[in-house]
């Protein structure tokens, strides 16, 4: 009877087993179909308006080349969609009102712990080649992290691992954040890209993090208006954009559009583009509110070095930003006292106290030998900025109180200071001791013992992508001269190559060669304290009988 008993519930249980695996069979069957049917149906309709030529490998021509052909409901439901996905931030309030968008190169570096990092690879470079081959955006790249410098992190790992590493909110499936610049403002230049696979099933993996990827180009929101975009919010069901994504990536990345643009602005440039006249040419209309507040601050920047250069005249200087200079020292009987206390208090404050680490306050720090650069670069070096620094190393040497400087192009000549022209992820890579977030930098060392604070090599870079050419001839003299020794930035003067605001200048001032000339002054020496510097220049400027 135990038996019986055993062999009648074990019966029971199998026949249970089996009618709950056939259940489990049909239903997911059916919801999946009932759901590709919606997406088929909705691709279709979008592949008809657009003429679909979705397909990967094809040679494209754009939409607006094509735009009379179209039918134009197909391309008002593009400028709607992108309004929705462009427009609007998923938190960032900030981020709405203006155009998000890349102007240099994407290095994507992929970190994929998901266990299939081979099929993930597959599906995201074949996405990377069609996005290149439309001709739309900067040239993008993928490959390993571990490989080289990239300025977009797209990790695949396990969700608490994300959290601990830069995804600290995480609490979806997947994130993303970016980086812009504020001149031009929301010009972007960096992303991070998290999707906890974790989370996901095998399929998922790689649709979701081809979303991250096309939202880290600028489109920060997602929909559920239609199924089967990339953007769709629930999860894009593959890797494959349909018609309507390629449109607003188009879209987004005409060169009508600048970064920083008024979002409604760009809007009506889009709707004429492709809706309107012909012959419209949005550069003749008026600049964008964004765009006149971007004109108002380099005004403002302009009236402020106007009247510091009007006060060194005032000084009785005459100002020669170009040409060979005279001493000052030689110079002071025909000079306002006035100048040298400033610039006295100028020094103490550029020269006596580090910009980021503060550990050798107080004491000078300058070379006593010839110092010759290796002018390193990624691609073909910016000709404004090799002119700029032909300019001033011949304005150093005609002081003649510096040790000679010189400069190669050829790494097989002996140099003491490394000079990178590169993209910001590249210095960044090259030289990780630069603090994060610079656009350029400098790092120094000296010499021990007897010579303390004797500088005998630098690091000095200049990111080539985020800045424009007058950022990269500003941060070139900046860089190099307070590698120097004068190594702190100030907001005294707006026409200082130190100024701590960002700016345009694209000279060193008058009050900079001071500083230089009493920084180099022989009677002024590696590792003298401060107060000692500033009583024997204040006596060679201001009092000869403290001089001595």
């Amino acid at each position: 009877m135990r038996h019986f008993m055993k062999n009648l519930l074990l019966t029971k249980l199998l026949t249970l087993a089996l009618l709950t695996s056939l259940l489990l069979a049909y239903y997911p069957t059916r919801v999946l179909a009932e759901s590709t049917d919606k997406q088929t149906a909705q691709t279709a309709k979008d592949q008809t308006a657009g003429n679909s030529d979705a397909e990967a490998g094809e040679d494209h021509q754009s939409f607006f080349d094509r735009r009379e052909e179209l039918d134009p409901a197909f391309l008002e439901e593009g400028l709607a969609y992108y309004q929705e996905i462009a427009g609007y931030a998923l938190r960032d309030e900030e981020m709405n009102h203006a155009i998000k968008k890349w102007t240099s190169p994407l290095r994507i570096g992929l970190d994929d712990r998901s266990g299939q990092s081979e099929d993930n690879l597959v599906q995201l470079s074949s996405l990377v080649d069609q996005l290149n081959q439309r001709g739309l955006f900067p040239e993008i790249s993928l490959k390993a992290k571990k490989d080289g410098p990239y300025n977009v992190e797209l990790s695949l790992n396990k969700q608490r691992t994300l959290r601990i590493h830069g995804f600290s909110q995480l609490t979806d499936p997947s994130a993303f954040y970016v980086n812009w610049t504020n001149d031009p403002p929301f010009r972007l230049y960096k992303a991070s890209l998290g999707v906890a696979y974790d989370q996901l099933a095998a399929t998922e993996i790689a649709p979701l993090a081809s979303q991250k990827l096309l939202q880290a180009l600028g489109f920060m929101s997602s929909s559920e208006s239609h199924p089967d975009s990339i953007f769709y919010a629930k999860g894009p069901a593959s890797t494959t954009l349909s018609d309507l994504d390629w449109l607003i990536l188009e879209m987004h990345y005409r060169p009508e559009l600048k970064p920083g643009m008024d979002f409604d602005r760009a809007v009506e440039i889009l709707e004429n583009l492709y809706l309107g006249p012909a012959d419209y040419d949005p550069a003749k209309e008026e600049a964008s509110p964004a765009e006149q507040m971007t004109e108002a601050g380099k005004e403002e920047e302009r009236k402020a070095v106007e009247q510091d250069q009007a006060l060194w005249k005032s000084f009785g200087l005459d100002l020669n930003p170009e040409g060979p200079r005279e001493s000052f020292y030689e110079r002071r009987a025909t000079i306002d006292p006035e100048f040298f206390e400033r610039g006295l208090k100028l020094y103490e404050e550029v020269a006596g106290y580090g910009e980021f680490d503060h550990a050798d306050d107080g004491f000078v720090k300058k070379w006593a030998e010839p110092i010759h650069i290796y002018v390193d670069y990624e691609d073909e070096p910016n000709p404004a900025v090799l002119d700029t620094l032909d300019r001033v190393v011949m304005q150093l040497n005609s002081l003649k109180l510096l040790p000679e400087i010189s400069y190669s192009m050829d790494e097989r000549d002996a140099y003491n200071i490394h000079l990178l022209l590169a993209p910001l992820d590249v210095l960044t890579f090259s030289m990780p001791d630069a603090p994060p977030g610079n656009w350029g930098f400098f790092n120094y060392w000296w010499k021990g013992g007897d010579d303390l604070y004797e500088i005998n090599g630098a690091n000095v870079g200049v990111a080539t992508d985020v800045n424009q050419e007058v950022h990269m001839v500003h941060l070139l003299q900046e860089e190099l001269i307070q590698a120097l020794g004068l190594i702190n930035d100030s907001y005294a003067y707006r026409d200082s190559i130190y100024c701590q605001e960002w700016g345009h200048i694209q000279t060193p001032s008058e009050i900079d060669w001071l500083l230089i000339e009493m920084h180099y002054r022989p009677e002024i020496t590696p590792g003298m304290p401060m107060d000692q510097a500033l009583d024997i220049l204040r006596g060679l400027y201001l009092d000869e009988t403290k001089a001595n």
